[in-house]
């Protein structure tokens, strides 16, 4: 039996050994930035052939995602092996071994044989014929999600039956909460098992392309946040490291001031050196954001603007990559953002309000007048009072059907608790709201007040010759801010473009906000990263309203394009300019989104 290197993903490989197995599997991880791996993986190959496979997978990135995916303590990295266990005859929960390091030269027959002995010690696999047996159990059902744990890791289903059952966030997208993609009264049908219902056939299995395009401005949840660095989430498992210039212009800003932990942000997904990345710095307020994708067949978007995850702390992560350079910081000890009070807005009567997790920066607290204790306090008793509810509604919801047998009035009685509870909710979420939107809009300002230390007051024409002068200054303080460093050899400002006799004035009678939403696009057409932005809507201006009416054409051969300023606004900008036949960009004028003329 031969060794497999692993080529996938962390969550790939977390999903195969989620899997009911018919053989164990053992998973050993390499650190290839050390010089051995301490382990003779043949030899173990060749003594567990007979009932396990096993996969060498490389210390880094993908041993974080397989951290990610599978419950805490389950994981393996550095230099070490791990037995998961896989369908096991009379055990309904399989827990891996424990795992066996493999870092010192002196020790390799040992830990080879210790990895050897967990895969011969492991309980009795089912047979073929047992196997079969089960799965001819395992009925395939269908019923209504009619409630969620508020803690969004159970929800209740009342199948058709009449029978209520559970399902766990585990099973199907560890690390999300079950309401955002399964939420209550939605369908849904799957197999019946020992453990609940297994919805994992209804799942879409996607990547960040097949939704996406790049250029597009998506939305993301905030994993992790460090000083320096964060890491954002398009799809659940698809991690995305954000550095601080994708963020902020200003090298000195730490991250934590601008992300949270939990938080869904809006950034734009562009490519660096082939590579995927998530920009967040020129995302504008009034640009349409792509919806997210469903995780599971007939679910609602997966992610929502303005609906982000209680905080929690985050532990920094494993230590096995701290020597692996594309790694290097990712899995070190350091404080995150999660200390910082969030306001999820929670789907009505599913999501906790969470905010008794987190703990209050005192100068927020003391400047919006809250007393943390006394919040604390609240979020704690809605939390309580949810932990109740989700089993009374699937218990009511049977009740209403008939479908609990001759209950005596108990339908009545549960429609008289639940209906105590929820008024019990809504006065303490009332309190709850008020404080929290204290903190709410003391972040928000502070946030704004980072990343724009001081208001734009138009252009400095007192500092130069021209107004012309005044404005190709601004346009070139715009590309450096604009345009990451690793972007600028692609994206170069060009050494010449014109500017019309109308453009200067047009310019300057907007307000300072559109003038620098003006310099924005400005830089994007002068750059050609317009054609690649959805939200520049760049094309061609014609002579008519007409698909096939012709283009407008200069004398001297110049066409005339139209690019966006902003959208989904009143009186929305558009930015008129001709290319001319050797490429030199002319801007033309500044209109309102009416004016289809030159």
């Amino acid at each position: 039996m031969t060794v497999e290197q692993w080529s996938g993903t962390g969550t790939e490989l977390a999903e195969r050994i989620k899997l009911k197995r018919p053989r164990h599997l053992v998973v050993i991880s390499r650190d290839k930035y050390r010089p051995h791996l301490y382990l003779d993986t043949d030899e173990v190959a060749r003594q567990v052939s007979g009932s396990a496979d096993v996969v060498i997978v490389d210390n880094g990135r993908t041993t974080y995602e397989l951290e990610e995916a599978l419950p805490p303590g389950d994981t393996v990295y550095g230099n070490a092996g791990r037995v998961y266990p896989g369908d096991l005859l009379g055990h309904s929960h399989r827990y891996p071994s424990v795992p066996i390091l493999a870092e010192r030269a002196d020790l390799v027959a040992q830990r080879t044989q210790d990895l050897i002995n967990l895969v011969h010690g492991m309980p009795k696999l089912r047979s073929e014929h047992q196997r079969a047996a089960a799965a001819a159990a395992e009925a395939a059902v269908a019923g209504t999600v009619v409630g969620v744990h508020d803690s969004g890791e159970d929800a209740f289903v009342l199948l058709e039956s009449g029978a209520v059952t559970s399902l766990r966030h585990d099973s199907l997208v560890p690390g999300v909460r079950l309401d955002w993609y399964v939420p209550e009264q939605m369908q849904v049908s799957g197999t019946l098992t020992s453990a609940g219902l297994n919805l994992r056939s209804s799942l879409i299995k996607q990547q960040i392309m097949d939704v996406y395009s790049y250029g597009d401005v998506v939305l993301a949840l905030v994993k992790k946040v460090r000083e320096d660095y964060a890491y954002l989430e398009p799809l659940p498992g698809d991690s995305i490291r954000v550095s601080r210039t994708d963020v902020t212009s200003n090298p000195q800003d730490s991250l934590a001031d601008f992300l949270t932990v939990g938080e869904v942000v809006p950034a734009r997904l562009v490519s660096k050196k082939g590579k995927q990345r998530l920009v967040l710095h020129d995302v504008d307020e009034d640009e349409p954001v792509r919806e997210a994708p469903a995780l599971i067949t007939g679910g609602p978007p997966w992610l929502v603007y303005g609906r982000n995850l209680a905080p929690k702390h985050d532990d920094g992560a494993h230590a096995g990559a701290e020597s692996a350079p594309e790694a290097r910081g990712e899995h070190e000890d350091g404080a995150d953002a999660a200390g910082e009070l969030q306001t999820p807005a929670a789907p009505a009567e599913s999501i906790a309000a969470g905010a008794g997790t987190a703990e209050a920066p005192s100068g927020v607290v003391q400047l919006a007048g809250l007393d943390a204790e006394r919040l604390g306090e609240l979020s704690g008793a809605v939390g309580e009072l949810l932990r109740e509810v989700a089993p009374l509604k699937a218990l009511l919801a049977g009740a209403q059907r008939g479908l609990l047998g001759q209950s005596g009035g108990s339908d009545a009685g549960l429609r008289e608790q639940l209906r105590e509870q929820r008024a019990e909710i809504v006065k303490l979420r009332e309190e709850v709201d008020r404080h929290k939107q204290q903190v709410r809009d003391i972040r928000r300002r502070a946030k704004g007040a980072k990343s724009q230390p001081s208001g734009r007051r138009g252009l400095p024409v007192d500092d130069f010759a021209t107004v012309e002068d005044a404005l190709r200054f601004e346009v070139y303080v715009e590309w450096v801010s604009r345009v990451d460093a690793a972007e600028k050899p692609h994206f170069p400002l060009p050494d010449h473009y014109d500017v019309g006799e109308k453009f200067v004035d047009s310019f300057m009678a907007l307000q300072p906000e559109a003038q620098g939403k003006t310099l924005k696009a400005l830089v994007d057409i002068l750059t050609g990263r317009a054609h690649k932005i959805p939200s520049r809507q760049v094309h061609a201006l014609r002579t008519g309203d007409g698909g096939d009416d012709p283009q407008i054409e200069r004398a001297d051969g110049a066409r005339c394009f139209r690019a966006s300023v902003e959208v989904n606004a009143p009186s929305a900008r558009r930015v008129h300019y001709w290319k001319l036949p050797d490429g030199t960009i002319e801007l033309h004028e500044v209109v309102i989104h009416d004016k289809t003329t030159v």
